[in-house]
């Protein structure tokens, strides 16, 4: 950096212009200020002394004019004088004295008033007062400079400046003075702050110096780090040219300046050789000829218009032609336009193209041979397929190129929403495997698939199009399906093998020992059992007596049937704890070859007597066996019959740790094979059905959630006819049929709906158009009369007939709730107002108000949990009616967070358990099976849980209300 020049013109000519604006300032400025200040101060006493002067007046006048005597007008007018103050304190003054001069009034030194004042001197001998006469006397007013008192402070003398005027008619000299003290301190109250300024102005001219300095050895060092850049960076570009693998060429003024070493090595020419070549000599005869890559080139060197890159072939040295990709930029070099032409070898790129074509023919047949749907879809606008592979066009019936420009991806979703989730989400990620989603074939058949898509971009990031596959997984969705009832079949079946036999006991009948084996057998035939005990004459029970021991002991060996049942009865009595497992009874059994055994309390009373056939045939009772019986059943009695002992099927199921969700699928699934049954039992005495319909599960059927409690809750619904007679007919067929299922349903045991909402209700049997306008007004006029329908058919699945009805209504549903979202809000608000049964302090309680003062409701407790997943279903278009099915749907449509759905999970699985084992518990004692449950009877475990699962429920209930009633 040039310091030099920089001291001299910009340090020195700042310290100068300082120096002068402190001179200024201390030179020129205050002392002016000081004059003005004292020139201010001597006009101000003027005046002011004027003023008093003017009092003087005042009083003469009124003496002269008679208006109070002289003597009063005189005391008056002293009085006036003396009481007159001004100044900052208001301690500043007049006085008067007489030309003799004697004092005639002083406000604050009262010995001086009357007395003599000819030899009165100052701090420094000057007689002021003869002074203040000679002034007067010689100009009438004037100043006066002396020492005086500050103020009304005698102890402090300072110099003082007066003006007085005398007053002619009564000979009275009035006066009036400032202190010098006041303005030097009004002088050094504005030099300090002169000095305060000059000393920021002057730091901030140091500040603006360094400032300077610093920018200028920064611009320097950058000026220098440039320089060196540059050269560096011309070096390496040198080097570059040289290095790089394609071919560089100068043209200056149409003749070449420059080659790189790439391009010299590729033609095989020296660079003398090459610039003395004519043009056309460098370009092959074929290019010449073909006069596209000629012509551009032609054109680029006439400075006319040509494209930024171009193909060109061009003739080595060795005659070989070489084809090159031919970019350019213009240059202007000492004046003399110009191009830098970049030259790539291509030739090898041809040769790959060429084989890229034939790979490309044998990818096509790859893909359109394989059963995965490849398709190319636009990424905006109607999103029309651009392309697709054969299985594409095979799966969607898509018949010609017409079909294929007028095919609407869209109306193949069954859902709408997740339409629009499946591109939104590709737009915003770029990407999306596997989404599973529902599409309606052109046979209206419902199918599964999986879709995965790749946005493809232009190069400036705007969305072009989507790569997608599509791959059918319908058929593995039912595998699934089969596989998992499969494996809960299994499951159910080897947990009874867990079972204790205490639940499969026959009662025991005893004989006495002496009795006859005639007498035996026919107690035993009238009675229906296989088995008795044989007793003393004390009741001690010594033997058994059983089926095969007649057959082997008295058949076999013709015993005389009058013998008594002590000579072939089999003793001791074998004998095992009734809490014994049953693989623990087979396998004594097996061992000791018997088929019969007793069991025993923890007294050791015998309870009940057991036999190995009944066990192996219980261990076969699982779900599949049961639903087989039924599908093989020959009417309503034999249902009847099956349907009595599901209730010992669950309580096996319970007490082996089922879990609930397992034991609602079972109960559904039987549910579902018994109306299918009894509906083909109803068309059988009544007759084809003249249309298609479909009859309908509701509520927690329709959910999949039955219970040991649940009642009917069902629908059905018909295609309708144009033809109004027919449409009566009809009518009266359907309202017959759905009459007959209902009451065979209620004679199995599944009893009537007390609210009636049952497919025999004339109102709940209808055709698709009457259905569609029910669910219209439900969304259109939502109340709370019109609540328990909407909780009710809002979660309604096919059992028999037609999908497609079914699919038509539930679409009708989700465009509905489209249009008509406020719906939403009043489910939201009655969810979160639904009242738990927990106190302030988050500790159980009961309504003591309610029927059942001492009870709680589980299923009032889960009606939060159910309604929760119902609004969110509806809300993100989710089809799965079952609970659990619908949170993992909404969890994965980030409606909730994982934590919150985990723990609503557990908490309705922890309900669902505690519900069906409290309704298995009263079925075992003989009870009605209701969803009461004492808290009183709740362990603490059991309570402490319930209190948690309570408060989740709760901060559920907040969620909705906030996301959705707030709004």
């Amino acid at each position: 950096m040039n310091w030099k020049a920089f001291i001299t013109r910009i340090i020195i000519p700042t310290f100068l212009a300082v120096i002068l604006f402190i001179l200024t300032i201390f030179m020129i400025m205050i002392p002016a200020f000081e004059k003005n200040i004292l020139d201010r101060k001597r006009e101000m006493i003027r005046e002011l002394t004027h003023a008093g002067w003017s009092i003087l007046n005042q009083y003469y006048q009124a003496a002269v004019h008679k208006k109070m005597s002289l003597e009063e007008a005189q005391k008056e007018a002293l009085m006036r004088i003396k009481e007159m103050r001004y100044g900052d304190e208001r301690k500043d003054y007049f006085w008067v004295n007489d030309l003799y001069p004697k004092m005639i009034m002083h406000p604050y030194l009262d010995e001086l008033n009357g007395a003599d004042l000819t030899n009165y001197e100052d701090a420094q001998k000057k007689k002021m007062f003869l002074e203040m006469v000679k002034v007067v006397q010689e100009k009438n007013e004037g100043f006066v400079e002396y020492m005086w008192q500050w103020k009304d402070n005698s102890s402090m003398i300072v110099p003082k400046l007066s003006y007085v005027k005398i007053f002619q008619p009564w000979n009275w000299v009035i006066g009036t003075g400032i202190y010098i003290e006041d303005v030097k301190h009004e002088i050094a109250s504005i030099t300090r702050n002169l000095i305060k300024i000059s000393t920021l102005i002057i730091l901030i001219i140091i500040f603006i110096l360094i400032f300077l300095s610093r920018q200028s050895l920064k611009i320097e060092r950058e000026k220098v780090r440039i320089s060196e850049a540059l050269f560096e960076s011309k070096e390496k570009y040198r080097s570059l040219v040289e290095a790089s693998t394609e071919g560089t060429l100068m043209i200056l003024g149409k003749k070449i300046s420059y080659a790189n070493k790439t391009l010299l090595k590729i033609l095989n020419y020296s660079f003398d050789e090459l610039t003395a070549l004519e043009w056309s000599v460098l370009f092959s005869d074929r290019e010449i000829s073909m006069k596209k890559g000629w012509e551009d080139f032609n054109n680029l060197l006439n400075n006319n218009e040509v494209p930024a890159r171009f193909e060109a072939v061009l003739k080595s040295k060795d005659g070989m032609e070489i084809n090159f990709l031919i970019m350019h930029s213009p240059i202007v070099l000492n004046e003399k336009k110009g191009f830098i032409l970049i030259l790539k070898d291509i030739t090898i790129y041809d040769q790959i193209q060429n084989e890229l074509g034939k790979t490309k023919e044998k990818y096509l047949t790859l893909i359109n041979n394989i059963n995965i749907g490849v398709f190319r879809i636009e990424a905006g606008g109607k999103r029309k397929i651009i392309e697709a592979n054969q299985f594409f066009i095979n799966w969607f019936s898509i018949s010609s190129p017409e079909a294929m420009n007028e095919f609407q991806f869209s109306n193949l979703f069954f859902n709408r929403e997740e339409y629009h989730s499946l591109f939104s989400t590709s737009l915003e990620k770029g990407i999306l495997k596997n989404k599973e989603v529902k599409l309606i074939k052109k046979d209206g058949s419902m199918a599964s698939v999986l879709i995965s898509l790749v946005l493809i971009k232009d190069e400036n990031q705007f969305p072009l199009y989507f790569d997608g596959i599509l791959e059918d997984i319908t058929l593995m969705k039912i595998e699934d399906f089969q596989k998992e009832n499969l494996i809960k079949d299994l499951q159910s079946s080897l947990s009874f093998l867990y079972l204790p036999v205490k639940n499969c006991l026959k009662p025991i009948l005893s004989v006495h020992y002496g009795e006859t084996i005639k007498k035996t057998a026919d107690f035993m035939v009238k009675n229906k059992v296989e088995a008795v005990l044989v007793h003393d004459h004390e009741k001690k029970y010594i033997g058994i007596l059983s089926d095969h021991d007649f057959k082997e002991r008295v058949v076999g060996n013709n015993k005389d049937l009058s013998a008594s049942v002590y000579e072939i009865m089999t003793s001791p009595v074998l004998s095992v704890d009734e809490n014994s497992m049953v693989f623990e009874v087979l396998y004594l059994l097996n061992e000791k070859s018997i088929d019969y055994i007793v069991c025993r309390n923890h007294d050791g009373v015998y309870t009940g007597i057991l036999s190995g056939v009944d066990l192996i045939l219980l261990q076969q009772y699982s779900s599949s066996m049961i639903m087989k019986k039924i599908s093989n059943a020959q009417s309503v009695e034999e249902i009847k019959t099956i349907y009595q002992k599901i209730d010992l099927y669950i309580k096996a199921l319970v007490e082996t740790g089922t879990n609930a969700r397992n034991v609602n699928r079972i109960l559904s699934h039987i549910s579902d094979i018994i109306t299918k049954k009894i509906i083909d039992f109803a068309i059988e005495e009544l007759g084809n059905p003249p249309v298609s319909f479909a009859f309908l599960a509701l509520g927690s059927e329709g959910r999949e959630e039955q219970t040991l409690t649940t009642d009917q809750d069902n629908a059905l619904i018909y295609r309708d006819l144009e033809n109004k007679e027919e449409s009566i007919e009809v009518k009266k067929y359907f309202d017959e049929l759905s009459s007959r299922i209902c009451d065979a349903l209620d004679n199995v045991g599944y009893v009537f709906c007390k609210g009636n909402i049952m497919a025999k209700n004339p109102k709940w049997c209808q055709s698709v158009s009457v259905w569609k306008e029910y669910f219209t007004d439900w969304v259109y006029n939502v109340s709370q009369d019109n609540l328990l329908e909407i909780n009710t058919f809002f979660d309604f699945r096919n059992v028999y007939g037609s999908q497609e009805l079914v699919d038509e209504l539930k679409k009708h549903q989700m465009l509905l709730i489209e249009k008509r979202p406020n719906i939403l809000l009043f489910l939201a608000q009655v969810t979160s107002n639904i009242k738990l049964p927990i106190n302030f302090f988050g500790t159980l309680s009961v309504d003591t108000k309610s029927k059942h003062p001492d009870s709680i409701d589980i299923k009032l407790v889960m009606l939060p949990i159910v309604n929760f997943a119902r609004v969110y279903a509806l809300k993100y278009g989710i089809e799965e009616n079952n609970t659990i099915e619908r949170f993992e749907k909404i969890y994965q449509n980030k409606g909730i967070q994982k934590p919150m759905y985990e723990e609503i999970i557990q908490s309705y699985d922890y309900l669902m358990q505690m519900r069906i084992k409290n309704q298995v518990y009263l079925l075992a004692q003989k009870k009605e099976a209701t969803n009461l449950i004492n808290p009183k009877k709740l362990t603490n475990i059991q309570k402490s849980t319930l209190e948690k699962v309570l408060a989740q429920i709760e901060e559920m209930q907040s969620k909705i209300h906030s996301e959705f009633v707030k709004i």
